[in-house]
């Protein structure tokens, strides 16, 4: 009994030793002088917190907290979930192929709708030739009504309130619509040729945007300096002014922004392919409520188990957002933000956490305003690595070999012992998710700086040298 006993002090002894050495890290260095750090590593063995530095402050979690929102989902819908968009009629068809009434998209919220990340067979353009075929096959060969896209199986807004205008005209903040297409995204190519110290030149959109109106104030950088360009303008907008900087290059130059209506989008390319087919279309394309009639066709995304891998491991906002927006739909019969919020707080409570350690504005961690403490991620990822069990871990990134810690720990025997989700924006940095240590044990961790001074790349090197450290020691 002796010698159990003095095995279990000196190992307890041995780890106090190798935490505290990992908390000096934070509390010795000037980088963090200024910053607000919290620190947390959960045994999933036993549940305890062996290592904390300020884990119980709330800090802002970034992308980190995409894994709430992820995780919850496949609670609530099933790794197999799949979203349906459906294309049907109203009226009749006559003898000539006239369809006396309008074409219908009705909407699921499918953020993968005409997405090209998943291959060929999602993407946009072989959409809209599966949509012209199924047309032709029902024997329309001209429409006297409308092409009209229903996305009100979401209700309420489309975006968070608390995010920040500056990221709204951005391909990243293009919010969860009832009908999403092509992620939201449309290129914008600048002219090449430009000078250095001149201004770009707007060249055109793809896929192209009706009736909006870009405004280019951004100047021609360095070359190779990479795109420093943003598009400001919010949904609905139809004028957006683009700032900053893009490189100094021959051929033309892309950047990425959203778009100010997808589902008016989505029935204007349906219109276009229709019309290209040669399927007259008498009034054109609008956006609003039908009542499905004949469905023709059926599009169905991928499982939910892809989509969230996705959404994790390339930290895709849209994804997030509209799954956040779905578990509401489920949850409460309203597919909006606050139904969403409400459902995924609901979750948490029935997993008896502590609630007054989070508080939630969005599924995607775009907002500032998201808070979070570190023991809270630990807890949660214990408990959802306890129902979940090894499962849990491909919906997270390997650390030096995929998603955006694809260059984290490259190369390092660390590397592949981590599965984390990272966060960041202006002057934050998370990484939460799990580690096998050195010593065969596993942990769930979260490490969240803020308000840091120095530079991104800078922080992230400190960043890896406490993750190794923790490997290391653990």
């Amino acid at each position: 009994m002796y010698k159990i006993l003095l095995i279990w002090l000196l190992a307890t002894t041995a780890l106090v030793a190798q935490t505290s050495k990992l908390t000096q890290h934070i509390e010795n260095d000037a980088i963090y002088e200024h910053a607000s750090v919290g620190l947390s590593v959960r045994s999933l063995a036993t549940g305890a917190e062996v290592v904390s530095h300020r884990s119980h402050k709330l800090l802002a979690p970034a992308s980190s907290l995409k894994l709430i929102t992820t995780l919850t989902a496949l609670q609530h819908l099933g790794d197999n979930y799949t979203y349906t968009t459906t294309l049907s009629y109203s009226g009749s068809i006559s003898s000539d192929g006239t369809l006396s009434g309008d074409l219908i998209l009705t909407g699921s919220g499918d953020p993968t709708l005409g997405s090209s990340r998943y291959g060929d067979k999602y993407s946009y353009p072989v959409l809209l030739k599966a949509i012209t075929s199924a047309v032709k096959k029902a024997g329309i060969t001209c429409i006297d009504g409308k092409v009209i896209a229903d996305p009100t199986i979401y209700s309420g807004q489309e975006i968070a309130d608390e995010w920040n205008y500056n990221d709204m005209g951005n391909y990243y903040a293009s919010g969860a619509w009832g009908i999403n297409i092509n992620e939201n995204l449309y290129y914008l190519y600048f002219k090449g040729g430009t000078a250095q110290g001149h201004k770009a030149r707007i060249s055109h959109t793809a896929p192209l945007i009706m009736d909006m109106s870009l405004q280019s104030e951004v100047v021609t950088a360095a070359p190779k300096t990479g795109d420093h360009a943003y598009i400001y303008g919010a949904p609905y907008q139809k004028q957006r002014i683009v700032r900053g900087t893009i490189p100094a290059q021959a051929a033309s130059f892309a950047i990425k922004g959203a778009m100010p209506n997808p589902p008016l989008q989505a029935a204007q390319l349906i219109y276009q392919a229709l019309e290209k087919a040669s399927i007259k279309v008498a009034d054109g394309y609008s956006v609003g409520q039908h009542k499905v009639a004949q469905v023709i066709h059926t599009m169905t995304s991928p499982p939910l188990s892809a989509i969230v891998t996705k959404a994790n491991h390339h930290s895709i906002n849209l994804y997030c957002d509209a799954l956040l927006r779905t578990t509401g739909a489920v949850h409460s019969k309203t597919g909006s933000i606050t139904a969403g919020l409400a459902a995924v707080r609901d979750h948490l409570k029935e997993l008896d956490l502590a609630t007054d350690e989070i508080v939630l504005k969005d599924g995607s961690g775009l907002a500032g305003e998201n808070k979070v403490t570190a023991s809270f991620m630990t807890a949660y990822l214990r408990t959802m690595q306890q129902t979940m069990g090894t499962s849990v871990l491909p919906y997270l990134p390997q650390a030096g070999s995929e998603g955006t810690v694809k260059r984290l720990l490259r190369g390092t025997a660390a590397a592949k012992q981590y599965y984390l989700k990272s966060g960041s924006f202006e002057g934050v940095q998370s990484y939460t998710g799990y580690l096998k240590g050195k010593s065969g044990k596993s942990y769930s961790i979260c490490f969240m700086v803020n308000n840091y001074t120095t530079s991104y790349r800078t922080m992230r090197k400190k960043t890896e040298q406490l993750l190794t450290n923790m490997y290391e020691q653990l």
